[in-house]
């Protein structure tokens, strides 16, 4: 996998925190959960009031900054390190999926094609694709994918569904299918 410097920096700050919360435990030394605390707790506490001032927006990060302050307050600053640290791996996760699922609409957008080739009075043409029609007749080659959702009315070919489907063969159709 690669990682960006920042999501580098965030493993590492969450690796730190998980051990000084594991040795917090171990130890039975609340004070090593400090570190889990400071690592991960202050980037949530920062993003609660930049949430709060920026944008007027309460967000989770209000509350677990609640959640970790409480627990300070009541003497428990293990609780407040492993909520601190559960959180930074879940917000870690959840950036990283949603980084990635972006990475791969970008790379099925330009997969689309942006031209059709449009059979009109027997004449084939070169169109943009957002010009088609409903009930216009498209030509799609062996190898090209199919511009826009449709119905073959002739012949017969195999075709690669996969940005839809995620199945890697392709899919034999024929006349009165669709594609």
């Amino acid at each position: 996998m690669n990682f960006t410097r920042d999501e580098k920096v965030d493993i590492l700050l969450i690796i730190i925190s998980t051990l000084s919360v594991i040795g917090s435990f171990i130890l039975s030394l609340d004070y090593i959960a400090w570190i889990a605390v400071i690592l991960c707790g202050v980037p949530i506490f920062k993003e609660c009031i930049e949430g709060l001032i920026k944008e007027f927006d309460i967000k989770a990060d209000l509350l677990v900054s609640i959640a970790i302050i409480a627990s300070i307050i009541i003497g428990e600053v293990f609780a407040a390190g492993e909520i601190a640290t559960i959180m930074a791996i879940g917000g870690f996760l959840e950036e990283y999926t949603v980084t990635k699922t972006q990475g791969r609409i970008e790379e099925l957008v330009k997969m689309t094609p942006q031209v059709a080739t449009r059979i009109k009075n027997g004449i084939e043409e070169k169109i943009p694709v957002e010009n088609v029609q409903v009930g216009d007749i498209l030509k799609v080659l062996p190898g090209e994918s199919v511009p826009t959702d449709g119905i073959i009315i002739k012949g017969e070919t195999s075709i690669d569904q996969s940005t839809l489907t995620g199945e890697s063969l392709p899919v034999d159709k024929k006349k009165n299918d669709e594609v």
